[in-house]
């Protein structure tokens, strides 16, 4: 099964357009809509571990690899029904895929935040917004390879009245297009509907699903 993706950008300008800060002031204007962004993020990957309706999946998000360095503040929403675990502790990591595809077994070998305590690297998780993760600030090495995983339960279907798409943003709390680094929107590939072994890999443009059916 291939599914089609989609992102939007817009090329850097002192003239960027502005989101309308002037309606309604109680919620914050990144909650209102999907904003415009310097750039695409051209190399994000998505891998579930299951697809299987009603329980927990391992999802790994790869490609965040930029030519310089930042700090940045980064928000995943997943689809709705989608809702991230907790309990950051115990299984949300960041980690080098090319440490571990060394075959490096020590977590915090591979861990490109090590010197810091987990708990700075905790998202914010909002009771209200399940399927929303939400960095204030991180900082990434220019160059350098990093991807996450962390657990979703996935619902026991996909939506039916919205759309079945992850968003991953780059500074999307900055009021200006111009400050707003890069972003993309990955089509989510759909909840299994019959008990199936499932590997499922997604980029920005296609998703590639093998399926076996028990």
């Amino acid at each position: 099964e291939t599914l089609q993706g989609s992102w939007a950008a817009t090329p850097f300008s002192l003239f960027s357009p502005r989101y309308n800060l002037s309606e309604n002031e109680t919620v914050p204007f990144f909650q209102r809509s999907w904003g415009l962004y310097q750039e695409a993020l051209q190399n994000v990957q998505l891998s579930f571990s299951s697809l299987q309706p009603n329980q927990a999946s391992l999802l790994e998000i790869s490609g965040f690899l930029f030519p310089e360095s930042l700090k940045t503040s980064l928000r995943i929403i997943a689809p709705l029904g989608f809702e991230w675990f907790d309990d950051f502790d115990a299984n949300l990591r960041w980690f080098l895929p090319a440490c571990t595809d060394s075959g490096a077994d020590d977590d915090r070998t591979c861990d490109p935040f090590s010197n810091l305590p987990r708990s700075d690297l905790w998202p914010e998780l909002e009771d209200e917004l399940p399927n929303e993760l939400v960095w204030i600030s991180l900082s990434f090495v220019g160059g350098v390879d990093y991807a996450l995983r962390h657990l979703v339960h996935l619902p026991w279907h996909s939506p039916r009245t919205s759309g079945n798409t992850f968003f991953i943003e780059l500074a999307f709390d900055q009021s200006e297009a111009a400050l707003r680094l890069g972003a993309v929107a990955i089509e989510s590939p759909r909840v299994a509907t019959t008990t199936t072994t499932t590997t499922t890999t997604s980029t920005a443009t296609s998703t590639t699903t093998t399926v076996t059916t028990t």
